[in-house]
């Protein structure tokens, strides 16, 4: 495959190599090496195959014989290269470019872009993440602890919401459940004295297996765990709610997502009570700052098609603590109501071969041009001193041919919103 001078070809091995990964062969390459030894030294061998004990394994072609299609790296692979694994072969280190993509990435932005549109925000919900939107960890939500050790993952298929994109999936055992305590969220402790209801949209197929709870515990040691209703079962589904009025003395609480033997989705949680929260939670995906936020006027958080005609708010800012940022508004909004935050986040960053970047077709060309200007950038701080130059030259031709092919294909930008993000 060739992009924009770089090229790389997709090969399967056709013999063993040595033990302990000392070689690879493959007589494949015999169709581009015009028969000339040495053809491939100092080129990255990739070594693609998921089945290979070496498989992520890049290593540096040290000598190379036509004759028998027998690469010898500097360095060993990690296991013997078995008949039939497939492998790249690459100009330059296969982790230097995909550093080189991501960095491109964020330096094509707010030209190359993703538009966003969340609704998973509701007034007057004292939690955080509770539409299970945000996983920097796979193992729980973020603000989020599990007891007990149950299964958690993010689910993107079985979820409640146009606008969502995940629910949480628990498969729990008999004392197990994903909750959030004034550890994760100290905001929670704003809740004693007042009267709290935990509401939660969940789905499990078995009934009496799946439900929520409020647990508090006093400075004097007195605990309390109100819990809702089962979810009945079946694939649907259902509202749940937890009420309680929270103690003075307030020393503990957690809200609680529990499946008790049997897997439970649950998604669009709130907690609400007292007088409104100072700051809500705002969703990690926006890209430093929203541009523009709605509130909903007619029926709550629960109507999913009640956002058609949505109320500008103006009366808001973001605030930053700690790396979590907060959405925070004047006085007047309604408890209970969704809000439509507009904004823009980076395309997506790549990990693996099979990573997809949210692109549309003429704005790859930009991407990529970006990306050789990146690599060849970073080539250029560790290139000997007869390349430094030419990596440079290199560098600033394909920035210049990527500003001004982003100015052709990339998304426009209006002033206003731009001065937003800063």
């Amino acid at each position: 495959m060739a992009q924009r001078g770089n090229w790389w070809v997709s090969l399967s091995a056709t013999s063993a190599g040595a033990a302990a990964g000392a070689t690879l062969i493959s007589t494949q390459l015999n169709r581009y090496d015009h028969a000339a030894d040495d053809f491939y030294n100092n080129q990255w061998v990739y070594i693609s195959g998921t089945a290979s004990n070496s498989y992520g394994d890049g290593r540096l072609a040290k000598d190379y014989a036509t004759n028998t299609g027998t690469v010898t790296p500097y360095a060993a692979f990690t296991a013997q290269i078995e008949d039939t694994t497939t492998f790249e072969v690459h100009p330059y280190e296969p982790d230097l470019l995909e550093y080189a993509l991501n960095e491109a990435i964020t330096q094509c932005f707010p030209r190359l872009r993703v538009d966003l549109v969340d609704e998973t925000v509701v007034t007057g919900n004292h939690a955080a993440n509770s539409h299970f939107e945000d996983w920097a960890a796979t193992t729980t939500p973020d603000k989020h602890a599990s007891s007990g050790s149950p299964t958690v993952t993010q689910e993107t298929t079985i979820i409640r919401g146009p606008l969502n994109t995940s629910s949480m999936k628990v498969t729990g055992g008999t004392s197990s459940y994903v909750y959030q305590s004034q550890v994760e969220w100290p905001s929670l402790l704003d809740l004693e004295g007042y009267s709290a209801e935990l509401s939660c949209w969940v789905y499990c197929a078995t009934a009496s297996k799946a439900r929520i709870q409020i647990y508090t515990k006093t400075s004097a040691g007195t605990e309390a765990t109100t819990s809702s209703s089962y979810h009945s079962g079946g694939s649907e589904y259902e509202k749940l709610t937890a009420s309680v009025t929270i103690p003075a003395n307030l020393s503990d609480i957690q809200i609680r997502f529990t499946a008790t033997d049997d897997t439970a989705y649950f998604d669009n949680a709130y907690l609400i009570g007292g007088s409104e929260p100072a700051r809500l939670y705002l969703p990690s995906s926006f890209y430093k700052k929203p541009l523009e936020v709605y509130r909903q006027v007619y029926g709550d958080a629960d109507d999913i098609g009640e956002l058609s005609n949505p109320e500008p708010r103006l009366d808001w800012r973001i605030l930053e603590n700690k790396g979590t940022r907060f959405i925070q508004f004047g006085n007047g909004l309604v408890q209970k109501q969704k809000l439509r935050i507009v904004g823009w986040k980076l395309l997506s960053a790549v990990s693996v071969d099979t990573s997809t970047v949210e692109v549309e077709y003429d704005e790859v060309t930009p991407l990529v041009e970006m990306a050789l200007a990146e690599l060849f950038s970073s080539l250029s701080s560790t290139a000997t001193s007869d390349d430094v130059s030419r990596y440079q030259s290199l560098s600033n031709y394909w920035l210049g041919r990527a500003e001004r092919d982003l100015r052709k294909y990339g998304k426009p930008v209006p002033s206003s919103q731009l001065r937003g993000l800063l």
